[in-house]
């Protein structure tokens, strides 16, 4: 593969995050599941944009997004 696939998402706060694990659980114990967030391996999240850069840049994409993502503030 030429491309290299970045998901941006929204990591929710500790209370959300805990909660939507809880319910995560409770429903693999209801029949047949593909995962289970678990906080480690899945993460509740929400996905904002999920890009494909060329695998030849990606040094450079990691140092600007790094660059950009200093400079954001947390929001509720």
């Amino acid at each position: 593969m030429k491309n290299k696939r970045f998901n941006i998402a929204l990591i929710p706060n500790k209370e959300l995050f805990e909660y939507a694990i809880k319910i995560s659980n409770n429903l693999s114990k209801l029949g047949k599941y593909l995962f289970i967030l678990d906080g480690k391996n899945y993460f509740p999240h929400i996905t904002v944009y999920s890009p494909e850069f060329p695998k030849r840049n990606l040094n450079k994409i990691i140092k600007n997004v790094e660059k950009v993502s200093k400079n954001l503030n947390r929001f509720k």
